[in-house]
């Protein structure tokens, strides 16, 4: 995933002639910005998810019925608060939490001011070219945590719902079945 192309939809609109390199023009730089939300969002929705299997454990162990939807709350919460919940009730060791938080908060500049900071260097082919790489990386970063989060995180708390690998592989198989049965 680290090469991206730029596809278009309307080729009749391009000139055969010119010689078109896209493996440093904005759409490229665009496209690696939107893998890089795409990976941070991966995550967040991971963070969210272990928040909720730890709400339910807690209730479980504290014999409480939860009225509010779990998810729907971590959804409402800073995922910068959530991390230290979920990895404390999981028994994750501080250097997890650390990595984590450092993530998210490269997901939040993401969000919310990196065109605004970096937008410039869009005008410069070796400018836009380090971009680039440097939204890569971004999204290798998320794709390293969401793994750090599913083995170190999601198992034990999985484990402690009693929910097995070979459970979830069969939920998933049912639902890519049903998914296939619509294209």
């Amino acid at each position: 995933m680290d090469k991206l192309h730029v596809v278009r939809f309307a080729p009749v609109m391009l000139n055969p002639a010119d010689d078109y390199d896209d493996t440093n023009d904005e759409k490229t730089a665009y496209a690696s910005f939107g893998l890089a939300l795409f990976g941070a969002n991966v995550m967040e929705a991971e963070i969210v998810n272990a928040f909720a299997m730890s709400r339910i454990i807690t209730a479980r162990e504290q014999g409480e019925q939860l009225v509010t939807d779990p998810w729907a709350k971590g959804f409402k919460e800073a995922v910068k608060n959530l991390v230290p919940k979920v990895c404390r009730k999981a028994g994750a060791d501080q250097r997890i939490v650390d990595d984590l938080l450092v993530a998210v908060d490269r997901r939040n500049y993401l969000v919310h001011r990196f065109w605004y900071e970096r937008i410039e260097e869009l005008v410069s082919d070796r400018r836009r070219a380090r971009l680039i790489t440097e939204l890569q990386h971004d999204h290798r970063l998320f794709v390293k945590m969401t793994d750090l989060l599913r083995s170190t995180v999601h198992v034990p708390l999985l484990a402690n719902l009693d929910i097995s690998q070979d459970l979830l592989d069969a939920e998933l198989d049912r639902i890519r079945r049903r998914i296939e049965q619509y294209d």
